[in-house]
């Protein structure tokens, strides 16, 4: 199976006017969800269109940047991928 992937390109200049050039490729997951947004918090019903109800049952894994608060009185993942991504990230959930 082909991993989709995509290729970025950066031209740093430096100071003493010569150019460098930099160009990996990343690869990006298949599919997912994708939710939260990197230095913010997010309520997790923001993402009712992709996370309808009170569970998710994993039909595809869920990729989390930022901080999602579980606003919602009741939701379970079950059978779920959950990928966080480093730092200040994750779930805030109420008591």
């Amino acid at each position: 199976m082909l991993t989709p992937s995509i290729e970025v390109t950066h031209i740093f200049t430096c100071p003493n006017g010569q150019t460098q050039t930099l160009t990996r490729t990343i690869a990006m997951p298949a599919q997912g969800i994708f939710i939260g947004a990197r230095g913010q918090v997010k309520n997790l019903s923001d993402y009712e269109c992709v996370l309808p109800g009170n569970t998710y049952a994993g039909g595809t894994p869920v990729y989390v940047s930022g901080r999602i608060t579980v606003d919602k009185k009741s939701f379970a993942f079950s059978g779920t991928e959950i990928f966080v991504q480093p730092g200040d990230v994750g779930f805030d959930v109420p008591y």
